[in-house]
């Protein structure tokens, strides 16, 4: 067999075309790629987990750390408590029962029976305190009292509203809770009446920051919380949303910016803050607006966030084959100091059981009791002139004019004096507190014309504008032209006040960017804040619907629950028929005038005693049927005792020791909560043994048997 030679002769190598090179070169930066994400991934794995998510600097806006429902059948398991289930059958395939944890919610002892019933009609209602109920029985919040309203209304389906309102959460941490819950919850109809806390964090960390003008940028900017991406392209948004190595090289460059933004020329111009402004010694987190370095990047920075998150909000409901509902946010106009209305008699006397009694009677009709307050005052301290106003404010309410001139003729005559040589010789003799007493007593004495020429030097005069606790001119200005009797003067200024004193709360600038993000996404609208107004003494909003600054007293409540119903009637279909708020505040006026003690029905009652204007359901201490009645063996006294448990649903509020701790708790048990309602429908059994025709008794008893 003839060997062939075997050619020497090299092959040529095949040069690589250049698709094998792009896709050789794709592959390795896909793998470089790879490997830095799965480094970026395991470097923010390793960084200490947040206390709460969405991130805030206010300690009562921390997200809880354990789950928000848990199995009703196994917490009264647990702590041997029987649950009254309403029908629900633990044996069905797939059924559950579940409790909404009391740490998530204001609201105790929600439940949520899974699969939803398809006769039940579910709307969820986001918020804050106002929304929550903020010490109210559950049956005279605003959102108990539309939940009755439309299932009344609603005869097809039962109408079942949970209340997701949370102390002290803003939008984000809203946010985050409907996303928990509204896959469990499957409503039909998502209400948000949020805005008064969307300011609370970034204020605060703005100011603890504000020496630091890098610091301050970095936390203000668009982008600070990843989220707010909405100027950039969709595919920027999901990258920053999936990847941890796009969030990395993300933070570097706004940290990059901010330094760039903050040279040395512009921090040593930044603005400084003077010796008074600066004082943190009260512990101040949030100073008014006058002492706020940085207000234009707050103002910013929240509202765009409120953008964000009314769209996640938004979309959430959207996954869930629900609809929107956005609505404005309602504040008092008038609120000017955190402890009283009258914080201008002094702190002294507005804590007094008289003046107690005073301020409960100038607003339900009761000048008779009112002067009887404020005569047992005046024999105790005759000099005392506030006591000496209130009682001709009394007195010329139930006709007695002679006397009253008589008395306020006194104040006026001892506060011009004063003022008079206060203005000639500059004495330190004249409080500037004192001119709001002057212009309410000129107005009662001679009208307001008269009064409102008389505070026109102080006006024109603002180095004599001012007052004891420290407020601002525009504020102490309004004041003055509220008390004098120019509505329209202080109408005007009003807004600039609550600006400078609760910047960080909701204002216009809020209600309207809810509106037009509301637009935006196609959702519906309840202009709150604009109903209020209309239906004000004067289109003011103020202490007549409000306990302080957005938390509603029992008028307050009735008015907003039925604005909240006659809103959501609006928005489904087959015009669903819900009683007017006017005619439903007319009756309560005509229930209440004459009264200086609370009415006995459950969706009507104030709620329990909390120290904020006072103006709630009692006026002389913790027992307070033994006070109402005047016999604590009564069937009236029996009523409010079981009230008084009904309201246990929000143990928590108005107890310095729980609202105060810094974890904003410790929360009542949704046990508790059985047991306060058990505790109520044997109080309102024992009204009906000592009177059976006590119909607030029976009232009550129905009211808290349809209660969940």
């Amino acid at each position: 067999m003839d060997a062939r030679p075997v050619s020497a002769e090299v092959q040529p190598q095949r040069r690589l075309s250049a698709a094998r090179t792009f896709v050789f070169s794709l592959v390795v930066l896909v793998c470089g790629l790879l490997a830095l994400e799965w480094s970026a991934v395991r470097t923010e794995g390793s960084l200490p987990v947040p206390d709460i998510d969405p991130s805030s600097s206010l300690y009562f806006q921390q997200m809880p750390r354990h789950p928000p429902l848990e199995s009703t059948l196994e917490l009264s398991a647990l702590h041997g408590v029987e649950f009254d289930l309403g029908g629900f059958d633990p044996e069905a395939p797939g059924a559950e029962h579940l409790t909404i944890m009391p740490e998530w919610v204001d609201l105790n002892g929600q439940t949520i029976v899974l699969p939803k019933p398809e006769s039940e009609f579910r709307i969820i209602v986001l918020g804050g305190s106002a929304i929550g109920g903020w010490g109210m029985p559950e049956t005279a919040t605003a959102v108990g009292i539309a939940e009755r309203l439309l299932d009344k209304a609603m005869s097809q389906r039962r109408v079942r509203i949970y209340n997701l309102g949370r102390t002290g959460l803003g939008s984000p941490q809203l946010s985050a809770i409907l996303g928990r819950l509204a896959p469990k919850i499957q409503p039909d109809l998502v209400v948000t009446v949020m805005g008064n806390n969307e300011r609370l964090d970034i204020a605060a960390a703005v100011h603890a920051a504000r020496d630091d003008p890098a610091q301050v940028s970095l936390l203000t900017s668009p982008l600070a919380l990843l989220g707010p991406l909405q100027d950039l392209h969709p595919w920027v948004r999901v990258l920053v949303a999936r990847s941890a190595l796009v969030r990395r090289l993300w933070r570097a460059r706004l940290a990059q910016r901010s330094q760039l933004e903050s040279t040395p020329e512009e921090s040593s111009a930044a603005p400084q803050e003077d010796e008074e402004s600066g004082s943190d010694e009260n512990g101040e987190l949030m100073p008014p607006l006058s002492k706020t370095l940085w207000p234009e990047a707050i103002e910013s920075f929240a509202l765009h966030r409120l953008g964000l998150t009314l769209a996640a909000i938004a979309e959430t409901t959207h996954s869930v084959g629900a609809r929107l509902l956005v609505s404005t946010v309602p504040v008092n106009h008038r609120y000017r100091h955190p402890e009283h209305e009258w914080h201008f008699f002094g702190m002294q006397l507005f804590r007094n059981k008289e003046y107690r009694t005073a301020h409960w009677a100038y607003y339900y009709e009761a000048p008779h009791e009112g002067e009887a307050a404020m005569r047992r005052r005046l024999m105790e301290h005759p000099d005392e002139l506030p006591a000496r106003l209130l009682l001709g404010h009394f007195l010329l309410e139930s006709g007695q004019r002679d006397e009253a001139e008589e008395h306020l003729r006194q104040v006026v005559t001892l506060l011009r004096g004063k003022l008079r040589l206060s203005l000639e010789e500059s004495s330190a003799a004249w409080q500037g507190d004192e001119e709001l007493l002057l212009a309410w007593a000129v107005r009662l004495l001679h009208g307001s014309e008269v009064a409102v020429e008389e505070i026109k030097p102080l006006l024109a005069n603002p180095h004599w504008i001012g007052s004891a606790d420290g407020a601002s001119t525009v504020c102490h200005a309004v004041d003055l032209r509220w008390y004098a009797g120019d509505v329209e003067g202080a109408r005007a200024a009003a807004s600039r006040c609550l600006r400078e004193s609760y910047y960080y709360r909701a204002d216009l600038a809020t209600n309207d960017s809810l509106k037009t993000y509301a637009a935006d996404l196609g959702a519906g609208v309840i202009d709150l804040a604009s109903q209020v107004a209309q239906h004000s003494p004067d289109t003011i909003p103020d202490y007549y619907f409000f306990l302080d600054y957005c938390h509603y007293n029992a008028r307050g409540n009735l008015l907003i629950g039925h604005l909240l119903a006659s809103g959501i009637a609006e928005q489904l279909e087959g015009g669903l028929a819900v009683p007017a708020a006017a005619e439903a505040l007319d009756r309560h006026r005509q229930s209440r005038a004459g009264r200086a003690v609370d009415l006995p029905e459950l969706y009507e009652w104030a709620g329990v005693n909390f120290d904020v204007t006072l103006l709630t359901a009692e006026r002389y201490g913790d027992q307070a049927h033994d006070r109402r009645s005047g016999d604590a063996d009564s069937a009236l006294a029996a009523v409010f005792a079981g009230n008084e448990r009904a309201s246990e649903r929000y143990l928590c509020f108005g107890q310095c020791g729980c609202h105060c701790s810094a974890s904003f708790g410790p929360r009542t048990s949704p046990l508790r909560e059985k047991t306060a309602r058990s505790d109520a429908r044997a109080s309102y059994l024992q009204a009906l043994e000592r009177d059976p025709s006590l119909s607030a008794a029976r009232d009550n008893l129905r009211a808290l048997d349809r209660a969940r």
